[in-house]
């Protein structure tokens, strides 16, 4: 029989971190006594400049918080690790969160573990984007919902070698480094007060942004095989464009599973009308993603003939992390 235990944590800003006292956590079916284990989630630093709203998505700009959820796989042998997670820690920090990086304090049994993590955002009412109860499958929720800052995520893995050790009294430390499994997409007009001269009169108010994905969209990720998983038939989703406070004018934006190790892509047609569906501007065609960057499509003026501007680029490492595509 698998030994598996579960403990949910709940760490609220300005209080301590919760833990459970070594003495008190269970011992294995071996009869091991528990080692205590701590692990830091440090955020790689080098994805300041991916943005959403015009502020840094490392910064923590949500006033809900965000979700840590920690599941370690024991080792089996023969080179196998136990299918099921022999330990999941799941913990929310809430309200003025300036600084993502944390540490966990773990009493685990020791043995040999794959540690992994999962971090994302709660949305505007305090609940979460994904369901990542099963690492090996975390995915987007029944209501698919583009532009949501909390469709951000950060992911990470280690190996943990406590095989035959037991120090009492001893903290094993790991830092376990997390980086984004997705990509963002915007649409935008860089000089919003520019782009509204030229609309005739129509207010943000009276424009709407439609994002049809004319692909199927993957909407699930293998963290325990760092791959996206399952598809999602062309998901339509309608935005209410926004006034950005760094002076863009955010017409639409959302985040993408994007694939590991390689450049992905995506398909889409854009839509931005006014109230009654006449067209302002557009883009249909294959966009490049690429983890942790950001794909910004950029108008300049608007379109009021509807011409459909069609177009791709591959990504340039001169953009600083920002794949740029000039309309």
């Amino acid at each position: 029989m698998r030994y598996s235990a579960r403990i949910w944590l709940l760490l609220i800003a300005g209080a301590a971190f919760a833990a459970c006292n070594p003495h008190e956590f269970p011992s294995s079916e071996y009869g091991d006594p528990a080692q205590d284990f701590s692990v830091r989630l440090v955020f790689e630093e080098d994805m300041e400049s991916l943005t959403v709203n015009g502020q840094p998505t490392k910064a923590g700009n949500t006033p809900r918080g965000y979700r840590y959820a920690v599941q370690l796989f024991r080792y089996q042998g023969d080179a196998q690790f136990g299918l099921s997670p022999a330990y999941t820690y799941e913990f929310t920090r809430t309200s003025n969160v300036v600084a993502l990086d944390t540490t966990v304090f773990l009493p685990i049994v020791p043995a040999r573990y794959q540690v992994y993590a999962w971090v994302d955002r709660l949305d505007e009412a305090g609940e979460r984007c994904y369901d990542a109860s099963a690492f090996e499958n975390i995915r987007i929720g029944s209501d698919y919902s583009a532009g949501a800052t909390a469709r951000d995520a950060f992911v990470g893995q280690t190996d943990l070698d406590l095989s035959g050790r037991f120090v009492a009294g001893e903290r094993v430390q790991r830092t376990l480094r997390l980086s984004r499994p997705v990509a963002q997409l915007r649409f935008v007009a860089p000089e919003a007060l520019t782009y509204l001269s030229y609309t005739g009169g129509i207010g943000i108010s009276r424009m709407r942004a439609t994002l049809r994905y004319t692909a199927p969209l993957a909407d699930g990720y293998d963290l325990l095989h760092d791959a996206t998983v399952s598809t999602l038939e062309g998901p339509t989703v309608e935005m209410q464009p926004a006034l950005d406070p760094s002076g863009e004018l955010v017409f639409c934006s959302d985040f993408v599973f994007a694939p590991a190790g390689r450049d992905g892509s995506v398909s889409v047609e854009f839509r931005l009308t006014d109230l009654d569906g006449n067209p302002i501007n557009s883009f249909t065609g294959e966009l490049p993603v690429r983890r942790g960057w950001a794909t910004t499509v950029t108008f300049g003026i608007p379109d009021l003939g509807g011409g459909n501007k069609t177009g791709g680029i591959g990504i340039s490492p001169g953009f600083d992390d920002e794949i740029e595509i000039i309309i």
